[in-house]
């Protein structure tokens, strides 16, 4: 099994990616609650739907990123 540490620079990046991953997922589920408080308009759900999966993917993303690019690193040696 593989060893990872991660190290200052990519523990940075993988933290403001997460903060704002939840940022924009915190932002999806109050256009959803206004959505279901006032009933704009249909399209408002969608695009609370589309930041929700915007955001998921966002966070997902950083964090195998940042995975991966801890492990490029150590096969090269630095």
């Amino acid at each position: 099994m593989m060893n990872l540490k991660l190290d200052n620079h990519t523990k940075k990046i993988i933290k403001y990616g997460i903060i704002f991953s939840f940022l924009v997922l915190i932002s999806s589920i109050f256009v959803i609650f206004y959505y279901d408080i006032f009933y704009p308009h249909p399209y408002l759900y969608s695009i609370g739907i589309l930041l929700f999966q915007a955001g998921t993917t966002y966070l997902f993303s950083f964090l195998v990123c940042g995975f991966a690019f801890t492990k490029i690193k150590q096969d090269l040696g630095q």
